[in-house]
Formats: C-alpha cells, sequence, structure tokens
C-alpha cells in the first residue's frame, strides 16, 4: 500500500554530536513515525497524529513546536523548506518558504568604505534580518493539505512557551555562546537572563511570554503576522533598530512551488529539497560518494567515510552552490 511522507527542512545549527548504542537511536513504529530535535516537539507532533490529523498536520505542529523548544536554531523569525509525497496521487510537492532578503537590501551592505565586511553586521541586528517565510509556508500548505483545524495545531506550543520548559545542555551551550548578543537587545535579555544579569542555565525553566502572545495570535488568524498585529510590531523593531525590512516585505512574500531533486541510492529512489536549500544536493552527493562501500553502524571506517563525503559536500556548497533564482 503506498504511504504518504513528509521531509520538513529548517534552518539548523549542528550543537553537538554523539555515539550512542543502536539500540538507543533505533526506533520503530507500524504506521508513522516522528523524528525531530526536540522531546516536546516529537510528543506535540505525536499527539496530533493519535488524535487523528494527518502527516501534513503533524509536520505544521512540529514546525511550531520546534521554534520554541529551540530557539538557538529555529523560530518564527526563519523560513523553511517542505517535501510532501503523496501516496495517493503518487505526486512529490516541493514548498520553498525560505525567508528571503528584503526589497532594499544591496550587494554592498554589510561592508565598509573601503570595501571590507564589517564584523557581525550580517549575523546580529537589525540588517541580519531576512523576509520570513515560515508562518506563510505552513498556512499555505495547510490549506491545501491539512486536515486539522489550525487552531488545534498552534496552540499547544504557545501553551508550551508560556508554561515553559527546563534549558537543556545544548541550549546552555548556544546561550552562552551567544551571550554578549542576546544582551544587546533588552527583547532577548529579559527571555534569556536572570534578573541579576546572568544567563539561564542548564535546569532552569524558560518561559518565552511575548511568544506565546505571538503563537496565539496566529492561532486566530495567521496573517496578522505579515499584515496585522504581529506585522506592526516587527517593523516597529526594525525601524527603532535602522534597519530596511518593510511592511511591503512582509505583504509581498510568497511562498514557492518548486521540482524535488530525484537520485537512486542503493536500489532506492531520493527524493530531496532542490536549492535553494542546500541539504537535498548534499543528501544525494554524501550518499552518493559512499553508495560502493561497506558500511556498518558506527564503525570507524564508517565514520571516517561519512566525514570524508560531507566535508567534500560542504566544500563544493561553498564554492557552487547558490540561488537559483
Amino acid at each position: 500500500m503506498p504511504r504518504s511522507t513528509v521531509l520538513v527542512e529548517s534552518r539548523e545549527k549542528l550543537v553537538s554530536t554523539f555515539i550512542a548504542p543502536r539500540e538507543q537511536v533505533e526506533a520503530h513504529g507500524k504506521k508513522w513515525m516522528v523524528s525531530t530535535q526536540g522531546k516536546h516537539t516529537t510528543k506535540i507532533a505525536a499527539d496530533v497524529l493519535r488524535n487523528g490529523g494527518n502527516l501534513i498536520d503533524a509536520a505544521i505542529a512540529a514546525s511550531f513546536a520546534i521554534s520554541v523548544e529551540r530557539p538557538h536554531s529555529t523560530g518564527l523569525g526563519g523560513g523553511g523548506f517542505l517535501i510532501y509525497h503523496e501516496a495517493k496521487t503518487g505526486k512529490d510537492h516541493v514548498y520553498d518558504f525560505r525567508e528571503r532578503a528584503p526589497l532594499q537590501a544591496q550587494k554592498n551592505m554589510y561592508l565598509n568604505e573601503k570595501g571590507d565586511v564589517i564584523p557581525g553586521l550580517s549575523v546580529s541586528g537589525s540588517l541580519a534580518v531576512g523576509t520570513p517565510g515560515l508562518v506563510r509556508g505552513l498556512a499555505r500548505v495547510h490549506k491545501k493539505f491539512g486536515k486539522t483545524i489550525w487552531k488545534k495545531l498552534v496552540l499547544p506550543s504557545k501553551d508550551l512557551a508560556a508554561k515553559g520548559f527546563e534549558i537543556y545542555a545544548p541550549l546552555e551551550r548556544a546561550l552562552t555562546e551567544k551571550k554578549t548578543i542576546l544582551a544587546r537587545f533588552p527583547s532577548t535579555k529579559k527571555i534569556f537572563f536572570h534578573p541579576d544579569g546572568s544567563i539561564l542555565k542548564k535546569g532552569d525553566l524558560l518561559i518565552q511570554s511575548d511568544l506565546a502572545h505571538t503563537l496565539d495570535v496566529i492561532s486566530k488568524r495567521p496573517q496578522d503576522f505579515y499584515q496585522g498585529e504581529i506585522a506592526k510590531k516587527i517593523i516597529s523593531a526594525i525601524v527603532k533598530e535602522k534597519g530596511i525590512l518593510t511592511f511591503s516585505d512582509l505583504k509581498e512574500y510568497t511562498v514557492k512551488e518548486r521540482k524535488a531533486i530525484h537520485a537512486k541510492w542503493k536500489g532506492y529512489e531520493m527524493v530531496t529539497m532542490p536549492p535553494p536549500s542546500s541539504g537535498g544536493i548534499h543528501v544525494a552527493q554524501i550518499l552518493k560518494q559512499i553508495e560502493n562501500d561497506s558500511l556498518q553502524f558506527h564503525e570507524p571506517k564508517t565514520l571516517h567515510l561519512m566525514a570524508s563525503s560531507m566535508q567534500s559536500a560542504y566544500a563544493d556548497r561553498a564554492e557552487f552552490l547558490g540561488d537559483p533564482d
């Protein structure tokens, strides 16, 4: 019987790696499986499926939840990609809702008068902000394929942000690494620091009240993120910090449909994301390089070959990959 599958990719940073026994990292399921980088996120998505939701519903719920649980990796201010294989038609639906440069962006905006890069200008502060696509992208795919009421997919994440969760090790490391930048802005300082000025540590409760309010609004009116209450607050903050994102950027943002990349590997067909995502090409290139090797789970030879393949794939990305538009 053909099965529908969903792949959602969001911008993530690899914080840590570990080698664990196979039985600790392998899971089995007869009907569906959820894999995310957060235990709360996985539970929220799994609950959607247990309550009769479909795979698109679960992917949407997971995307909002991970925005709460991994603030150092992804969020409502970013974007994403989604691939959905529809079993009944056999069609692969590919959506690009990656964040994009504001309309006023210029190629030399991060350079000084001598043409040198101004450190940090492109990675933090108002000029580092792109036009966010996540909310509009998820709303688009829900309208076409969703089964569960939109509000029910967003509210669990709102509750997670409001009630909070304990800081875990990778989040603690990320906050410590970026504490100087986070302390610059009153909005982030009030969330990620104690009243005495110290950064939150592992085991501390992280409550994100403003994010909870935003998610509550999105659960009722997702368009407000682009043309309503939330949009006004976003642009007000950007203008205050002398940024270039405008209401026109938010209003005119469009979700794009693209064609998937197909590749063969050991008799299987891979269906993966095309550019501007680098993840799809990387998966195909990495696997194809080691296709004829004999690999055993977590053996030194396997890890060496995987690392070498990944290294060359990332070198190719830096040299050759760009935005197809």
